[in-house]
């Protein structure tokens, strides 16, 4: 078992690496790591001969279509999946890469994609490694800027609470998306946030490169907690 565990986390890490820096596309790599580690049981074991010629894998370059210089993978709730990264974005549907095209009149607001966030909702939320934010669902995009009170300069995560509510860091202060707005969740310009999620209780927790710490919510403000080591008996 622990064989299994090392063996995963350094698959992992591999693919990780490798698709930072040579923009080979993570598809194939997370598809492998998906791939091996429901063989690791065998890991350890007197039968574990195994090696990547076990397995079926497919790279794909930008030969096949594939952007390069990707940054962010995610999939949304229609089985597609969203590659970003310094090219732009583009989808792929299990066979073939296809170029962001909107519907509609517009474009993304930067080909400098930061990261990638598909909500419950269905959309794909985009944020750029410079200003604003967009939405995109059902081929139609949705922009926030300084003037929908967007106030991250670069956006470096996007996720979302268990009822709907989407968070943003990055550049700037920590924010939440309700109702159509975007709206300053806590003053973070000198905390130096590189990390954040919400757990079951609705308790935000954000990572810097100094301590970790939670907010928590009295009705509608924001407050931090205070959680200190417990002193030992």
């Amino acid at each position: 078992m622990k064989e299994s565990k090392v063996v995963e986390s350094l698959i992992a890490s591999v693919a990780v690496c490798l698709a930072r820096r040579t923009g080979l596309v993570g598809v194939a790599l997370l598809s492998l790591v998906f791939i091996a580690s429901s063989c690791f049981a065998g890991v350890g074991s007197k039968d574990a001969a195994w090696g990547l010629d076990h397995f079926q894998h497919t790279p794909y370059t930008a030969t096949e279509g594939a952007p390069e210089g990707v940054t962010s993978l995610v999939q949304t709730t229609d089985g597609y999946l969203w590659v970003g990264g310094s090219e732009g974005l583009a989808s792929f549907d299990g066979l073939k890469f296809v170029p962001f095209e909107p519907r509609e009149r517009g474009q993304l607001l930067s080909t400098q994609i930061y990261t990638l966030f598909a909500d419950h909702g269905g959309g794909l939320w985009i944020g750029y490694d410079g200003k604003g934010i967009s939405h995109l669902k059902d081929g139609r995009l949705k922009h926030y800027g300084s003037a929908e009170n967007y106030q991250l300069t670069v956006t470096t995560q996007i996720f979302e609470s268990s009822r709907g509510t989407v968070f943003a860091i990055g550049r700037g202060p920590f924010s939440e998306f309700q109702n159509g707005h975007w709206r300053e969740v806590f003053p973070t310009s000198n905390l130096a946030i590189t990390a954040a999620t919400i757990d079951r209780s609705s308790t935000l927790w954000l990572g810097g490169i100094e301590k970790v710490f939670g907010l928590v919510k009295d009705r509608t403000k924001w407050s931090m907690r205070d959680f200190r080591p417990r002193a030992e008996s």
